[in-house]
């Protein structure tokens, strides 16, 4: 967990210098995902997407953060109605 904290920090730290540099967006997205923060996340994909609109990354991970969530939501509704 401790290196999810320090990318975190180090991307942030690249986006202090310079807050266009999309790739950062996308790197700190996908950190945030892997920790399922994904409202996290999801804000960093959009922020790539308005820097390059072309960039298919910032579209497809997005869609996955979503995906995760509702899962997410699902085993937690299936796990208290089983308990």
């Amino acid at each position: 967990m401790r290196e999810y904290e320090r990318a975190i920090a180090d991307l942030s730290k690249a986006l202090e210098t310079d807050e266009t540099f999309m790739p950062a967006y996308v790197g700190r997205g996908s950190v945030y995902a892997v920790q399922k923060e994904y409202d996290s996340a999801i804000r960093d994909y959009s922020r790539a997407i308005e820097l390059d609109p072309k960039n298919a990354d910032a579209y497809l991970a997005p869609q996955l953060c979503v995906r995760s969530k509702e899962r997410l939501r699902s085993w937690n509704c299936r796990f208290i109605d089983s308990n």
